[in-house]
């Protein structure tokens, strides 16, 4: 996606495309919505003008502790301006075996 957005407030672009159609949706104004329940975690983006809503569910404890570890990570780098111009990128396995 596009920094074109950078300086203002958070925002949603969604790209998603597969052999037969493309939609794109970009300068989105999301909400972030987190769901505990009794045995996993939902994560939620939701387009406050309900045109795309997508949902990372089932997270477990130790998912959400390395998203939340991920995000503070980056935010510690932008922070002490450490990101080169290429940018850094943090990914969360979706691995059941941690082993």
């Amino acid at each position: 996606m596009s920094d074109e957005h950078s300086g203002a407030g958070m925002h949603l672009d969604v790209l998603l495309e597969d052999q037969y159609s493309k939609f794109v949706a970009d300068g989105l104004e999301p909400d972030i919505v987190v769901g505990a329940f009794k045995d996993k975690i939902n994560l939620g983006i939701d387009a406050r003008d309900g045109s795309v809503d997508v949902f990372l569910g089932n997270l477990s404890t130790e998912d959400a502790r390395d998203l939340a570890a991920a995000l503070t990570a980056a935010a510690d780098a932008v922070e002490s301006s450490t990101v080169e111009g290429g940018g850094q990128s943090w990914t969360i396995s979706s691995d059941t075996d941690r082993s």
